[in-house]
């Protein structure tokens, strides 16, 4: 786990950019901020600034300041990939030689002391798990949304170095799912998880073929990594993926049906069955990519045991004993489907 010193001094940052005068707002404006297990974002009139939280957990390490910068400059370059209007690049925090901290070098320059990611803000309400919510994801959005993943997959970097993607691939995450999944007995029952991960071995052994040979076909590649419903916004009227996972290589570096699986998954997660069954059809309508059907029971089981293990964490972030609770039961109902 992190330093000491490291909590204690983003506290210091946090508070800094969460006042208003840290930021050139009109009269009237906030900055809300929202925390997530991996950072604190804070928006601020038409801008976003986004730190990543000093933590270390077995698939995420943000534990040095170095290590938040490399992130900070990752994310921006994977994101500019779908989303380059909205990553405008990295700002450094910095300690102004009074003692202060400016967004910036600041008059004088200054020790960075913290990174951020720099984004153009979008509405909330065009997230499209706020669309989903409210109805507004029609044939017509749905459809170009499969356009826009299979467009994204079509031109990602392809892998076949190391052990991503494939059975090792995911045996690595079925046997990290368990892992952490026994950390939280009081959310996921021993023997539940036992049994999970016992059916998700079985399950694959029986692909575990088809999973190495889809590798060797040229369809592991460098994927978005945590493609739901949250992390997709409608931006001048197109469905903009963003958010894409710079932190893991085992996380992004893998089969193109197991990014989309994670869609598929929070889809039914929301009872959208209709939808996730649409997005399905038509993103195989584009990619021509029938071959790896078999598979998704499994891809969408792993996501839902990487959703609840992170609901899980996120849980244990939250001050407000009603917003974790409601965490938690998010973790069980991810842990459930």
């Amino acid at each position: 786990m992190p330093a000491a010193v490291d909590k204690d001094h983003q506290k210091e940052v946090t508070a800094f950019l969460a006042r208003t005068e840290s930021h050139n707002l009109g009269a009237g404006e906030t900055v809300e901020r929202i925390d997530t297990h991996g950072a604190f974002v804070f928006l601020a009139g038409e801008e976003v600034y986004k730190v990543k939280r000093a933590v270390h957990y077995p698939y995420m390490d943000f534990s040095t300041l170095a290590l938040r910068r490399r992130a900070c400059e990752r994310e921006v370059a994977l994101n500019r990939r779908t989303a380059p209007d909205l990553y405008l690049g990295t700002v450094p925090v910095t300690r102004l030689a009074d003692g202060s901290l400016a967004l910036g070098e600041g008059d004088g320059g200054g020790e960075a002391v913290e990174y951020t990611v720099h984004m153009r803000r979008f509405d909330q309400d065009c997230l499209f798990d706020r669309m989903a919510q409210s109805g507004a994801l029609d044939d017509g959005l749905l459809d170009r949304l499969a356009r826009a993943v299979a467009d994204f997959h079509a031109a990602a970097d392809i892998t076949r170095a190391g052990d991503y993607g494939g059975r090792k691939g995911l045996a690595w995450v079925v046997e990290e799912n368990y892992e952490e999944h026994q950390e939280f007995p009081e959310l996921f029952p021993t023997d539940a998880a036992a049994a999970l991960d016992a059916a998700a071995h079985a399950a694959l052994a029986n692909v575990a073929a088809l999973l190495d040979e889809r590798r060797r076909d040229g369809f592991v590649r460098h994927c978005h990594g945590d493609l739901h419903l949250r992390n997709i916004c409608l931006w001048d009227g197109a469905p903009t993926l963003f958010d894409a996972i710079e932190f893991n290589d085992d996380l992004a570096l893998i089969d193109t049906l197991y990014d989309l699986a994670f869609l598929m998954m929070d889809f039914e997660h929301r009872d959208m069955r209709a939808a996730a069954n649409y997005v399905f059809n038509r993103y195989l309508g584009h990619s021509g990519d029938f071959a790896g059907i078999s598979a998704m029971p499994l891809f969408m089981s792993a996501r839902a045991g990487v959703r609840a293990k992170t609901s899980a964490v996120q849980a244990r972030t939250i001050a407000d004993e009603a917003a974790a609770e409601a965490e938690q039961a998010e973790a069980r109902a991810y842990f459930g489907l």
